[in-house]
């Protein structure tokens, strides 16, 4: 018997769908961050890869670079951290900010915005344009 067996594709995402990721390496440090929280930044993501503009700013500048892109989600932060590293961009921000944005019913964007914040630190210190504004949609 065949240990090979074809399986259609997933698209159910638009990392799947247009097979890319956010690149981020995320950290969640946090006592009370939950997998809703971890759901909301992908879909975030996913609403940002939908848009034809995000995609290929991500193909043509981000994914050639290969950046270090590093984003962790905190308790002990009463602010947001964001600094230029030799090799990306390392983002820490309080779970306090998610918390917010998860009461006002903005996770979603709050997400897209933070990657979107995240890029355009890295792209400041790149040879490269700042990414697109943020979809409409969102």
């Amino acid at each position: 018997m065949d240990d090979w067996v074809e399986r259609p594709e997933d698209t159910s995402s638009a990392r799947a769908k247009y097979r890319l990721g956010h690149l981020i390496n995320t950290a969640w440090l946090a006592d009370s961050a939950a997998s809703r929280h971890v759901s909301a930044l992908e879909a975030g993501w996913d609403a940002l890869a939908e848009d034809p503009e995000w995609r290929a700013w991500v193909r043509e500048h981000l994914i050639p670079a290969d950046p270090f892109l590093y984003l962790a989600i905190r308790d002990d932060l009463d602010r947001r951290r964001m600094l230029k590293t030799k090799s990306g961009v390392s983002v820490h921000v309080p779970i306090a900010e998610v918390l917010a944005a998860e009461e006002s019913g903005e996770l979603v964007k709050f997400f897209a915005a933070l990657i979107g914040a995240i890029y355009a630190k890295w792209a400041s210190g790149a040879d490269c344009p700042a990414p697109p504004m943020l979809p409409e949609h969102l």
